[in-house]
């Protein structure tokens, strides 16, 4: 079976890989140790994880802004943007949100935030914010970054290119 996350093969039904599966259940212990007591008078950011047609109300996971921002690159961006003024004391993770926060120098970030996340509507949006400005992506440090850690995403980055000439 083909893992989600990773793509890469691996015996078993259960979608992830065993090294993904676990990758995956440290991130969730990690954010949800902020929703211990005494822990979350220190936080100022609520996360809300929607899953549509749940029938019951959205996941919801206190945090720190500082941890997030230096925990991933996505939030960095999200949360760092000095170009506008940002009050968040509640961050909704919707697609809207990071569509509408969609920049140049997110774009890959959010890109590859879209795929671990297997989000159509945010890999389509990124990917053509990317291909549009393909004459940069080349001199991006972290364009240099992405070629190491997901080669496959610039493959389909350059296959995108390519199939709109």
């Amino acid at each position: 079976m083909k893992c989600i996350s990773c793509e890469g093969n691996y015996d078993g039904d259960a979608g992830a890989c065993r090294q993904c599966y676990e990758d995956l259940k440290a991130k969730v212990a990690f954010l949800a140790m902020s929703n211990r007591d005494p822990l979350t008078f220190f936080t100022d950011v609520v996360l809300y994880g929607a899953d549509d047609g749940h029938p019951k109300a959205p996941a919801r996971a206190m945090a720190n802004k500082a941890v997030l921002a230096s925990r991933s690159p996505v939030f960095r961006a999200i949360l760092g943007n000095e170009t506008k003024e940002i009050h968040i004391y509640e961050l909704d993770l919707c697609q809207k949100f990071f569509v509408s926060n969609l920049n140049w120098d997110n774009s890959l970030a959010t890109y590859t935030f879209g795929h671990h996340h297997n989000d159509k509507q945010i890999i389509d949006a990124a990917l053509t914010l990317i291909t549009n400005n393909i004459e940069k992506l080349a001199s991006s440090v972290k364009y240099a970054e992405l070629k190491k850690s997901h080669p496959q995403l610039v493959i389909e980055i350059y296959e995108r290119h390519f199939a709109s000439l």
